[in-house]
């Protein structure tokens, strides 16, 4: 007779309040709204903080499942759907502007503009797939093997042991992806890359684990985080901001890796103390567990980039200006049509009831009936 596992209950609303942080700041990462040392400093913490979102997500949802596959696949579900289809959107309207170049320069350089479309610090969809799936085995793997302070010394290690290669083999990762191609050498580099990526994503995605069950501990003394949290918050971004100025070694990337790991940690672990300090309040709540609605029309918006840059294309050569507009408000609507009704993806969920309610059931925004 098999053993039944524990369901264990955890508060959400830090959770949820993480990952709209988190959110905003890829929104902000991917749209250039930020610039010079804040744009540094959010699009370093951006991915981390999602990651740790993920790990966070898994545990409240963990005496749900039956199986560590499924664990894995709802893992993968929080946050690999959305972003496959906007690398599909991403890189649709890039060969859209390339093909439409007229000089023939974007033309010609399309397969390294679609490599590189959709991507968070240059990793591609084709690679972020493979490493959060890699990531979220090793994490499985870990607690299923060995106790879960363990996992944390063993997941040191690798880190400890990945970045020395790095470090020792020299690699530059950019240079590495446009200019090894097919040759041995270049894809040996690729599969270690993916195994470094996944180790230091598969830490970001315990720790968020980690503090889940730190906000149980300590929730009834959670007013006195935000006396740690602030300080790490601004000793996070002062290391971050310096690594990003005259502070950077170009030739000591074990120690580049390190720091700056160690300031996104520190940011990370600063803003979740804040958090979870602001606990449940109505409205800061409200936008945790809705603040994926913003990923999702940001998502929308390409969708319509896409629609419209066709359509620019399309009817230009119609001489009849209001014909030409009217014309190209048909394709926009016909795409939103499609992109909602055919492909079933919750475009301008923010606006649809319907697609908030299923959003709002669905495994994004439920912890589980406290």
């Amino acid at each position: 007779m098999s053993k039944k596992k524990k369901v264990m209950r955890y508060k959400a609303e830090p959770v949820f309040l993480y990952l709209g942080l988190a959110i905003l700041l890829l929104v902000a990462e991917q749209t250039d709204l930020l610039n010079g040392k804040v744009g540094n400093i959010c699009g370093a913490c951006a991915l981390p903080m999602l990651f740790m979102a993920v790990g966070a997500l898994s545990l409240l949802h963990e005496g749900k499942v039956t199986s560590e596959k499924e664990i894995i696949k709802r893992n993968a579900r929080c946050f690999l759907g959305s972003y496959f289809w906007f690398s599909l959107i991403d890189g649709a309207v890039t060969a859209v502007r390339a093909i439409a170049d007229t000089s023939g320069y974007c033309r010609s350089l399309l397969l390294k503009l679609l490599f590189s479309t959709g991507t968070f610090f240059g990793h591609s969809v084709l690679w972020i797939l493979p490493v959060l799936f890699v990531s979220l085995t090793l994490c499985q793997l870990l607690k299923k093997s060995i106790s879960f302070k363990y996992t944390y010394i063993m997941i040191a290690c690798l880190m400890l042991t990945v970045a020395l290669v790095y470090h020792t083999g020299n690699i530059r990762f950019t240079n590495v992806v446009v200019d090894s191609g097919l040759s041995p050498r270049g894809v040996m580099v690729r599969i270690a890359m993916l195994f470094v990526r996944s180790v230091f994503v598969a830490f970001f995605i315990l720790t968020g684990e980690a503090f889940v069950m730190m906000t149980e501990r300590v929730k009834s003394h959670r007013e006195r985080l935000l006396l740690p949290g602030i300080p790490l918050v601004l000793a996070g971004a002062f290391v971050i901001a310096l690594l990003a100025g005259p502070f950077y070694w170009p030739n000591i990337y074990f120690l580049n890796i390190w720091a700056l790991f160690t300031g996104v940690l520190m940011m990370s672990a600063g803003l979740w103390c804040i958090c979870v300090w602001i606990g449940k309040v109505g409205v800061i709540n409200y936008f945790g567990e809705n603040a994926h609605y913003i990923y999702l029309t940001f998502l929308d918006l390409g969708g319509l980039q896409l629609a419209k840059l066709a359509g620019e294309e399309v009817f230009s050569l119609m001489d009849n200006s209001f014909a030409s507009k009217a014309a190209l408000v048909i394709v926009l609507t016909a795409a939103e049509l499609i992109w909602i009704k055919i492909l079933g993806i919750p475009a301008l969920s923010f606006l649809t009831g319907d697609m908030k309610k299923k959003m709002m059931n669905s495994d994004l925004s439920c912890g589980g009936k406290k």
